[in-house]
């Protein structure tokens, strides 16, 4: 058990390492291009018609290769604690997911609770019931989940 437990915990900064690269390419690869949305956010604003889009991809790193894309931004989040700033509000992300996090913790509690409250007269009815079909659709439903 000992070794089953050490096992899965020396995955963990693997599995960290490989979502973060599906989400950083997934963000980066979505269509619609954010200098285009600078651009267009600049023109409502009264800003002047030919802004150079060069500059703006250099001044939010987006002119080097993604690989140093991600190394930057992993680099800072894992240095500096720093995950850069909200492209629409210009405002730091860090404090405003350490400001939810309280929300997040509340809303996963509660998810458990009403599961817990839902599932475990269902599980101790089909316990006592076991010859008949609710514990069978109990079952089938609660693996299907």
């Amino acid at each position: 058990m000992g070794a089953y437990a050490m096992r899965r915990l020396l995955w963990i900064p693997v599995t960290l390492l490989l979502t973060t690269i599906v989400v950083f390419l997934l963000v980066r690869f979505i269509p619609g291009d954010i200098v285009d949305t600078i651009q267009a956010q600049m023109v409502d604003n009264g800003g002047a018609g030919a802004i150079d889009r060069p500059a703006i991809e250099h001044a939010l790193g987006l002119d080097v290769p993604v690989y140093t894309q991600y190394g930057r931004w992993i680099g800072n989040i894992v240095f500096h604690g720093n995950m850069g700033k909200s492209l629409r509000t210009q405002l730091p992300i860090t404090p405003q997911i350490v400001s939810r996090i309280p929300i997040t913790f509340e809303l996963g509690l509660m998810g458990i609770i009403v599961g817990l409250l839902i599932s475990l007269p269902i599980g101790v009815y089909a316990a006592n019931q076991a010859r008949y079909y609710l514990p069978i659709i109990s079952c089938a439903a609660s693996r299907s989940c």
